[in-house]
């Protein structure tokens, strides 16, 4: 992993002499890096057990996220980044919520990691723009499943 560290942040590590910032930075890394090998194991879990659906938005978000390691290399530069993690994980959640409609612990505990996510990143005030982003669709859901 530390090769993989190395080619992607090392330079924009070295470069950034804030060492809270350097947190972040390793921060976007590492959840982009562990999402990334993350959705190869679903990958071969969705190909084996025949979920083609899912197979495709996995590759999607595969693609998506390891080109964005390639724009933190190119760029250096994490503030659109994480919007993008962040609107990515949430259009993921709202996928499963209301294709398959599939709400449970696990999409529930990546809305709580998105908003510490974002409020960590991004500040305080858009942790609390994305805190509503992420409520106000499960909310609906659960509003429109429950009542009727």
């Amino acid at each position: 992993m530390n090769f993989f560290q190395e080619y992607f942040i090392g330079d924009y590590l070295r470069a950034e002499r804030d060492v809270l910032k350097q947190a972040s930075i390793r921060l976007v890394f590492n959840t982009t890096a562990l999402s990334v090998i993350s959705l190869v194991i679903f990958f071969l879990v969705y190909l084996s057990k025949g979920f083609y659906y899912q197979l495709i938005k996995n590759v999607v978000i595969i693609v998506l996220f390891t080109g964005i390691l390639f724009y933190i290399k190119k760029k250096k530069s994490i503030e659109l980044v994480c919007h993008l993690l962040i609107l990515i994980s949430w259009t993921n959640n709202n996928i499963n919520i209301y294709l398959f409609d599939d709400f449970n612990f696990f999409i529930a505990l990546l809305t709580v990691t998105n908003i510490l996510f974002a409020f960590q990143t991004l500040g305080s005030n858009a942790g609390i723009v994305y805190s509503a982003v992420h409520f106000v669709p499960i909310f609906l859901h659960i509003l429109g499943k429950y009542s009727g």
